[in-house]
């Protein structure tokens, strides 16, 4: 529970603006109850130029779950950067 309540606390949203290096955000999809979409793409709105991905039917654990297609965006992302 305070490892929740810590996530919680820690609010940078207002200061994400001022990140600017290239920024890949992932997410879990709708399983994800740490996190999620709901969080991801707040985080993804306020960071220019960044860019966004769900891994569908996964937690918090998506990469994981999801290890081929998270390696894939991955290291897509990390070679157009």
């Amino acid at each position: 529970d305070r490892i929740v309540d810590a996530y919680i606390d820690h609010d940078v949203t207002d200061d994400l603006h001022k990140i600017q290096c290239p920024t890949l955000v992932t997410t879990g999809g709708w399983e994800d109850f740490i996190s999620g979409p709901r969080f991801a793409r707040e985080v993804y709105v306020r960071i220019p130029g960044a860019k966004l991905h769900i891994f569908e039917n996964t937690s918090h654990n998506y990469p994981h779950e999801a290890k081929e297609e998270w390696g894939r965006i991955t290291m897509d992302w990390l070679e157009s950067a």
